[in-house]
């Protein structure tokens, strides 16, 4: 699976992708080139609940505008290895130093 986001040249605004909580990449509109971002396997729960975030800033007066931005589908693979574990740690808040 990936998310994607708009090809190259479409907006002046910057992106960060968190799935999970773990950060899945950077995204810089008028930059380029990579616009595509993959999930690895154990990221997703594909049983359960996922959280997608993005910390959107723009970099111009214009604001920021994200036209488009989906989750696909890139392969389905069957395989002898049974179902993906994912037993990352839950987040919980932290005493400030």
């Amino acid at each position: 699976m990936s998310f994607n986001f708009p090809p190259y040249g479409q907006g002046t605004y910057r992106v960060f992708l968190y799935v999970n909580g773990w950060n899945m990449g950077r995204y810089v509109a008028n930059l380029g080139p990579q616009n595509r971002f993959p999930v690895p396997a154990g990221i997703l729960d594909y049983n359960g609940t996922n959280t997608v975030v993005l910390a959107v800033w723009a970099t111009s007066d214009d604001g920021a505008n994200i036209t488009e931005f989906e989750l696909a589908v890139d392969s389905v693979f069957q395989g002898g290895t049974g179902p993906v574990a994912s037993n990352n740690p839950l987040w919980e808040a932290r005493d400030s130093f």
